[in-house]
């Protein structure tokens, strides 16, 4: 199967990713032998509240407000920023007005609802009657009048809204230890945004100490199987990111190349199996496992990764603020330092058993005792590992008739996860959820959920309440067919990250991307919330990371990284 794997191209064969139905597929399986720990199920038994008033638009009720914003204010700061300003700034993230439909009742406009596509221009003649894949290009490097035109957002890339100049931060590690360093890993054996959060650990591990990413081969990854070959459902990093953009700023070689230059030359001590530079899954994992090199077991519930501000300046030595920011960040977890002998090792791996999976966001794992290079890392992260551009302009299309659908006071999109979510404590009645969000979400409204719920009856609780849409309704009109079927839950995470207030499923980690994305977006952190009761209000009670880590993203991640 011929495949471009890292000039920006469109795949040839590119065929994998969930669907609607299968959207939310990553945390299943997501801790694999990891029963529900007692720092979960206290969690899950929290009832204390703090007292939280809901701010509202003033300027939806009076028609405008004038408001001044500090230039140096920054987009995620801003807490529920009225209408008015919000649109100055982010002129997308508002609806545009309704064409001609402001007088419609809800219970009319459902019987409208294809209508939605003419009305947005002339987007729709480009997005029906083009005979071309509209997503075989490479969008970020067209004009804000083309994006509009094609990807119906001229803003939809939330990583061209930001200063590049503020990545350009010394990195102290990079110059240190062999000439020729690396990492390699084990992508992680769950769902897709288990694999993403992994992946995002050992990208930052490398960026930071200068290393060479050594990238996985193709491999099948849990349910990701939606490819036009039946026979093959092997899938590479490059099928979702473009790795061509990372390499602009970190070294990278495939692992067939890495095994040609350094395993089978002798230089890292044993040989592989058969001399071969061909190996695959467990066999090539056991070979890397078993080298005399700095294999990891590190543990996020255990152990937190701690950078000094510069190489070999010992932990103690740092000032007493930075000192107890650390002991903030681990919490009861050891802190390893990141040292000269972890330095000088030729090969770091990374593995995903029992023993060593790296379930964990990057910013709750690894600290820089630096802030400025704590806040280029993040940077970092946000900037150039992001889904490709196809999936951001074909959510574009959905998010500007959504948001023509909905009218000046925007969509809201909830996240709803079936399926085989192992945690049953969130998985509840159709009618618990309306009712767990019944101040959030008012009857009529213009919501659009992402699940991986198929039965008509479930969704119909939602459907007889609000101006409901799915994915389903947009299959044909924006083109669908033609995007990578593996896609499609990437591209409603993007859906749900561009809404006006966001409610997802707790302890998951398709919901929690999607409040990472909206905080990229510039969207307060407190528009998210959960319509599991008890953590209903997590985002409006708890800012700092706390353990269990990965069950939903943290502020630290996004907020004020731009200093």
């Amino acid at each position: 199967m011929m495949r471009r794997r890292y000039d920006g191209e469109s795949l040839e064969d590119s065929s994998d990713y969930v669907d609607a139905s299968g959207s939310d597929s990553d945390e299943d399986s997501s801790v694999l032998g990891h029963g529900l720990k007692e720092s979960q199920a206290e969690w899950l038994n929290c009832t204390g509240r703090r007292p939280w008033v809901l701010l509202v638009f003033v300027a939806s009720a009076i028609g405008f407000v004038t408001v001044s914003f500090s230039q140096e204010t920054t987009a995620s700061s801003r807490f529920f920023t009225p209408l008015a300003a919000l649109r100055g700034i982010y002129p997308r993230m508002v609806a545009p007005p309704v064409l001609g439909d402001a007088a419609i009742s809800p219970r009319e406009k459902k019987t409208k609802k294809k209508d939605v596509f003419n009305s947005v221009n002339s987007v729709d003649k480009v997005w029906v009657d083009e005979e071309a894949n509209p997503f075989d290009k490479n969008w970020e490097k067209f004009p804000p009048s083309e994006l509009a035109d094609h990807c119906g957002a001229s803003d939809i890339f939330y990583w061209q809204r930001y200063d590049p100049d503020l990545e350009k931060v010394v990195n102290p590690w990079a110059a240190l230890g062999p000439e020729k360093k690396y990492v390699t890993f084990e992508p992680d054996r769950g769902g897709w945004n288990n694999i993403r959060m992994a992946m995002e650990v050992v990208l930052v591990f490398a960026y930071a100490t200068g290393r060479t990413l050594v990238m996985p081969p193709e491999q099948n990854m849990y349910l990701l199987n939606k490819g036009s070959d039946p026979g093959d459902n092997t899938l590479h990093f490059a099928d979702f990111f473009y790795l061509h953009r990372l390499q602009e700023k970190m070294e990278m070689i495939e692992m067939k190349d890495f095994l040609e230059t350094e395993a089978v030359t002798g230089n890292l001590g044993a040989l592989p199996p058969s001399n071969s530079t061909d190996l695959r899954r467990d066999v090539l994992w056991k070979y890397l496992e078993g080298l005399e090199v700095g294999t990891t077991h590190w543990k996020p519930f255990d152990v937190c990764l701690a950078f000094p501000e510069t190489p070999g300046k010992p932990i103690e030595d740092h000032s007493a603020e930075q000192q107890e920011r650390l002991k903030e960040f681990c919490g009861k977890r050891t802190p390893v330092h990141y040292n000269k002998t972890l330095q000088d090792a030729k090969v770091i791996h990374f593995g995903a058993g029992q023993g060593s999976r790296v379930l964990a966001h990057f910013y709750t794992f690894e600290h820089f005792m630096d802030p400025a290079l704590d806040r280029a890392v993040k940077r970092f992260v946000r900037s150039y590992i992001h889904y490709r551009d196809e999936v951001f302009c074909a959510a574009g299309r959905i998010i500007a008739a959504m948001e023509t659908e909905a009218g000046p006071g925007g969509y809201k999109a909830l996240h709803i996860r079936r399926g085989d979510l192992q945690f049953k404590e969130v998985k509840i009645p159709a009618e618990k959820i309306i009712a767990n969000t019944k101040d959030i979400l008012k009857e009529n409204e213009t919501i659009y959920i992402a699940t991986d719920e198929t039965d008509e009856a479930y969704l119909d609780v939602f459907r007889k309440r609000f101006n409901v849409f799915f994915l389903k309704d947009f299959h044909e009109r924006v083109g669908l067919p033609k995007l990578n079927q593996n896609y499609m839950g990437m591209l409603e995470q993007i859906v749900c990250s561009r809404s006006q207030v966001f409610i997802g499923t707790w302890f998951s980690t398709f919901t929690g991307y999607i409040t990472r994305m909206r905080g990229y977006y510039g969207f307060d952190y407190r528009t998210n919330w959960y319509h599991f009761g008890l953590r209903k209000d997590s985002f409006q009670t708890e800012y700092h990371p706390r353990e269990p880590w990965y069950v939903r993203e943290w502020p630290e991640g996004w907020v004020n990284i731009d200093e």
